[in-house]
């Protein structure tokens, strides 16, 4: 008994730090993209509900409602934006407004969709008169090109450091990059496979020298040395450069196993090569059948007789015996399904005690999809942002929709 409860000590506690590591990886990594998100739905609020091409049109219309007459430039009404904005009412700003019906005011400086490189990642902005109580005065340049041709066109105007050329040495920068990122995954990936068709070969021929063994002898290697090999870099895995396992000695079915696992290529999931008793080879695949395989060996080296694995239509398979894994596994399985029953179900709950009483309204669907949405989010170490907010800043300063 006790050492069954160090065995669900020690499988629950790897399960449950590895949980949180996994989690803490997920949160810094999702911090990098939340936090700029938070900031930037901040300053948007900042801003609205009038933008500042919005406000600078509503100050051209004061200025010619007083003055009867038109403005040269922004620094003519004393703007504060004269160094982002440019006014293109003046005659050398024709060739703009034929492209761009009723352009009255334009940034100087396009914006930038986060990491997107062209064809899709400048995009700018220009004012024209309202039309009508709901419309802004904002008009969209969506496309990347045609961002790129007016700014350059009003750099030219106006003496700005805009450079039409010069302007894709970021987005070559960012294509370096991506390029170099899949370059790398799969040449790693590749190498990965060449390593593990390595590992097998070798574990092939250290199980050949265990069945030689048991043919002289009449039994398994306990070790490596008992084989008389002098040099034991053949029988090492070609990803850790370690020895492998002599596991016959533990009586669980098993002559020999890779002494650690490693990630599949092309993937995230985990695999290690474990060699049977009747000469069978068997690829133990997912994180679960790994940390069991690996868990049933720690507790054989302390307590004999626990069970056996067998190969069943090419899988690994495992009878019990003094050790009660089923009942561990059982546990494993409960406590995973009431852990994620109180992630998600906790805010669901909430709502509907908030909502309570109404019956099925719209408001209680949409407040029940939210809850589930936000349980997500905590489960993969995301801060959700609030809704509005968010959506609001992805149209507005990532896909260029206002």
């Amino acid at each position: 008994m006790k050492l069954r409860n160090e065995f669900i000590k020690r499988r629950h506690k790897r399960l449950i730090v590895r949980f949180l590591s996994t989690w803490l990886v997920l949160f810094t990594i999702n911090q990098a993209f939340v936090i700029p998100l938070f900031l930037s739905v901040f300053f948007l609020y900042l801003n609205e509900p009038k933008s500042q091409i919005g406000l600078e049109l509503e100050r051209l219309a004061e200025y010619k409602k007083e003055t009867n007459s038109e403005p040269f430039s922004l620094s003519e009404i004393n703007s504060s934006e004269a160094n982002n904005l440019v006014l293109t009412t003046s005659s050398s700003y024709l060739e703009l407004r034929r492209r761009h019906i009723g352009m009255i005011v334009a940034e100087k400086k396009p914006r930038r969709r986060l990491l997107l490189p062209f064809p899709i990642g400048l995009w700018t902005v220009f004012g024209v008169d309202p039309e009508g109580d709901e419309d802004t005065g904002q008009r969209v340049i969506l496309s990347d090109w045609e961002t790129r041709r007016v700014c350059a066109y009003i750099a030219k105007q106006e003496g700005g450091c805009f450079d039409f050329a010069a302007s894709f040495f970021s987005d070559a920068l960012i294509y370096v990059f991506w390029i170099s990122t899949i370059v790398f995954y799969v040449r790693r990936q590749k190498r990965k496979k060449i390593a593990e068709t390595t590992t097998l070969e070798r574990l092939s021929r250290f199980r050949d020298a265990c069945l030689a063994f048991r043919d002289r002898t009449g039994r398994f290697p306990t070790t490596l040395n008992e084989l008389g090999v002098e040099e034991t870099a053949e029988f090492r895995d070609a990803f850790y450069r370690r020895e492998f396992l002599c596991l016959s000695s533990l009586n669980v079915g098993v002559i020999g196993a890779t002494s650690k696992p490693w990630r599949a290529p092309w993937g995230f999931g985990r695999r290690t090569y474990v060699a049977l008793e009747d000469g069978s080879i068997v690829t133990v695949r997912g994180r679960r059948a790994v940390d069991f395989f690996y868990d049933v060996l720690w507790a054989a080296e302390r307590w004999k007789n626990v069970g056996r694995f067998y190969l069943s239509t090419s899988r690994l398979q495992f009878t019990e015996r003094e050790l009660k894994i089923g009942r561990v596994l059982r546990i494993d399985r409960f406590l995973t399904f009431a852990f994620l029953t109180v992630v998600f179900l906790t805010p669901t709950i909430l709502v509907t005690i908030y909502f309570g009483g109404g019956g099925v309204t719209p408001r209680y669907v949409w407040g029940i999809c939210l809850a589930f949405g936000f349980s997500i989010c905590l489960f993969l170490g995301i801060i959700p942002l609030p809704i509005v907010g968010f959506y609001t800043f992805i149209a507005h300063s990532v896909w260029g929709w206002i």
